[in-house]
Parts: structure tokens; sequence; C-alpha cells
């Protein structure tokens, strides 16, 4: 409904150990669902700070814009 993958829903959970696991198995740190929101902005969002910091520590881009021109640091909505 909301092109949410299987990365992005455990980042909106701070599931931190499955996020780490599809990582490894290929997941796209940047992958952005329909609202153009990535697994950072919701980290930084719901306020899972380590996460976030490892998700910018394995390279993720935190200038990406969602379809409201938010960067993660600015918010989801």
């Amino acid at each position: 409904q909301f092109g949410n993958t299987p990365f992005i829903i455990s980042c909106q959970n701070g599931n931190a150990r499955i996020v780490k696991a599809l990582l490894r198995h290929g997941a796209s740190l940047d992958s952005q669902n329909k609202q153009g929101c990535t697994g950072l902005h919701y980290c930084i969002a719901y306020g899972f700070n380590s996460l976030s910091d490892y998700l910018i520590a394995k390279g993720a881009n935190d200038k990406l814009l969602n379809k409201l021109g938010l960067n993660p640091y600015e918010g989801i909505k």
C-alpha cells in the first residue's frame, strides 16, 4: 500500500538486528517508499538514534528528500 520494503518496516520498528541482516543480504540503504521516505527518515523521526547513526556510518544518504521535500532530519510529514 505504501511501498514499504522489509528494510523500511524494520527501520520503522527500530529493529536493528533485522536491519543489519537485511543489509548483509543486499537491501538498499536508500530505498524509498511511495512517500519518498527512506529507512533513515523513519529512524530519525521515531527517535532510533543508535540505528540512525549506524545507517549513516554504513553510507545512508542523509540528503535524500521525501515527496514533501524533507530530508531525514526535517521529518516525514
